[in-house]
């Protein structure tokens, strides 16, 4: 399980971490990610830490996506992956409640996002399901007992 949830941090983290260098590269976003890094001085160890940040918040949403049962795992992702991404633009920005507030947020970055989560919630839930299952057999018990009658016979 843990080889699982260190795979899936690390996927979404690399995805998301090139993602919002390309973002910044192409001025799609008007803010640069690792800016609150300010006190580390070489911009590859920035995104070096930037990455690592990503790791532990991906582990932390896919615990806690791992959770969420009787929705499917697409509305989850999109919906956790937008809220996400305004409350990061509305902290970055310090954007005020207002309807024009809207015009500044970046909807590659909410895309890109959402990607990320959807993939998570995607992952969690899926393994979450493969866990209850258990050891479940995918033919039904009748069949062995058929097999184990003919060789015996």
């Amino acid at each position: 399980m843990g080889k699982i949830i260190l795979a899936t941090s690390i996927a979404s983290s690399l995805y998301l971490t090139v993602m919002l260098k390309m973002l910044h590269f192409f001025k799609w976003i008007k803010w640069h990610p690792t800016k609150f890094l300010h006190v580390v001085d070489d911009a590859l160890t920035r995104w070096i830490v930037l990455f690592a940040i990503l790791a532990v918040v991906s582990a932390l949403v896919y615990l806690i996506l791992m959770n969420i049962r009787f929705v499917p795992a697409i509305v989850v992702g999109i919906i956790v992956g937008i809220a996400i991404a305004f409350v990061a633009e509305w902290v970055i920005y310090d954007l005020s409640a207002e309807a024009k507030s809207f015009k500044r947020l970046s909807i590659p970055f909410i895309v890109v996002t959402t990607t990320a989560t959807v993939f998570i919630a995607e992952t969690a839930i899926f393994h979450r399901e493969q866990i209850e299952k258990g050891n479940e057999l995918p033919y039904s018990a009748s069949v062995i007992k058929y097999r184990e009658n003919e060789e015996k016979g």
